[in-house]
């Protein structure tokens, strides 16, 4: 598994538990909006409030984050043995203590994951019509890229959820057509995948409203490293679904013998 798909996978898992916490207090903090978002969801030291952007690290909701990533086993991932290993040993001696990552590279990636988590927790709060003050005032503001189709899964040219993100995607293709902007901010989000699952399913919903930019992610895709196998998988979407023989053809061809 490359470096960028782990990446990925990582960041669609913590965002999916986010996800499960936010949906499984959402009604009674609605019907209570003056009250800060406190959940219990069996991490850490099991009460963070989810709503505490602004506040000190401890019961935080990067304090949360930073426990989903260690008891997910998503830091293993992520992180060098001897780096794992020092943030293990800090958690075990103080867990409320925030752990700081030396190695700049290890750094900037827990980094990019809290943040897109953080935002994505922003869009469900705002998308339901709530607060949303704390994170604005600590610059965790953005928006979805594609808020016709998802307004909570896809920020900063990036899907953070991708099994909601298509989810939302399959609604929306069933009553609508893509607009030519949204297509075009597909082909963009695209960029950003590694996995072919997440391509294949992708193009699953694309192709059926503009074969071209079908044809677009594929450019895509191919410009990833794929093996054989997703290669394959590659060619037999073309045939089945774009009947499009030159393009299967060159796939083919792309196939290391």
């Amino acid at each position: 598994m490359s470096e960028l798909k782990t990446i990925e996978k990582v960041l669609f898992g913590v965002t999916g538990e986010l996800h499960q916490i936010f949906e499984g207090s959402l009604e009674f903090y609605k019907a209570n909006p003056d009250v800060s978002f406190k959940v219990r969801p069996a991490y850490g030291y099991n009460k963070f409030y989810l709503d505490w952007v602004g506040f000190s690290y401890d019961m935080s909701l990067k304090a949360l984050i930073h426990f989903i990533l260690y008891e997910k086993k998503y830091y293993k991932k992520i992180l060098s043995k001897k780096t794992y290993g020092s943030l293990k040993k800090s958690i075990e001696e103080n867990q409320s203590k925030k752990y700081c990552i030396s190695d700049k590279l290890e750094h900037d990636v827990v980094t990019m994951i809290e943040k897109n988590a953080i935002n994505y927790m922003k869009c469900c709060f705002e998308s339901n019509n709530m607060d949303v003050s704390s994170f604005v005032e600590c610059n965790y503001d953005s928006r979805s890229n594609v808020p016709n189709i998802s307004k909570c899964n896809v920020i900063q040219n990036r899907i953070v959820h991708f099994k909601n993100f298509i989810n939302e995607l399959r609604i929306y293709t069933n009553k609508n057509t893509i607009s030519k902007s949204d297509l075009k901010n597909l082909m963009d989000l695209s960029k950003n995948l590694e996995g072919i699952d997440y391509f294949l399913d992708l193009l699953e919903l694309v192709y059926k409203q503009c074969a071209i930019t079908s044809k677009e992610i594929i450019e895509i895709a191919l410009s990833k490293s794929l093996k054989n196998s997703d290669l394959s998988r590659l060619v037999n979407f073309v045939n089945n679904k774009l009947k499009d023989d030159y393009l299967a053809d060159r796939i083919l061809r792309s196939i290391k013998q």
